[in-house]
């Protein structure tokens, strides 16, 4: 049987790393939008009862966090200029496929010339959460942990 008091303490955990990660978003001037909005927290529980705290976001979140050198890349074919062509299109809300395409290739000829400085955001967010969450983790792990023990001790006694 799964005890629930370790989900519910990485539940809050997630909530306030997510809520963290988009403050920071904010507050560097990368948000809000889509890579905000994407961001979420899930408690999974795996088959040997561990439950695990799993941070997800838009694969943009890691570029952004980690940023960018240059790069010998050509041309633009690829995912990376199809996202930054949807990117273009919100962002400046370019509606023209031409204008769209150019306007596109002219961004993504200067990241790859000269890149772009790292706005991280992710592990002070997470070193945040922890921090302010950490009583609550360790006191739910210690609960059970003590149950547990109590509970093999009372097999083992009542033999």
């Amino acid at each position: 049987m799964i005890d629930k008091r370790l989900d519910r303490a990485l539940e809050v955990l997630g909530k306030d790393t997510v809520l963290n990660m988009r403050r920071a978003l904010v507050n560097q001037g990368s948000g809000p939008g889509s890579l905000d909005s994407s961001i979420e927290s899930d408690v999974i529980d795996e088959n040997n009862n561990v439950a695990t705290l799993e941070i997800s976001m838009n694969s943009y979140g890691a570029i952004l966090d980690e940023g960018r050198g240059p790069s010998r890349q050509r041309g633009s074919t690829g995912s990376w200029f199809a996202n930054l062509k949807d990117w273009v299109k919100r962002k400046l809300n370019i509606t023209d496929k031409q204008k769209l395409d150019s306007v596109t290739y002219v961004i993504y000829r200067k990241i790859n010339k000269r890149g772009y400085r790292p706005k991280p955001f992710i592990q002070k967010s997470i070193e945040a959460s922890v921090n302010k969450n950490e009583d609550n983790i360790t006191d739910a792990a210690f609960r059970i942990l003590v149950d547990d023990v109590d509970a093999a001790l009372g097999k083992y006694y009542k033999k």
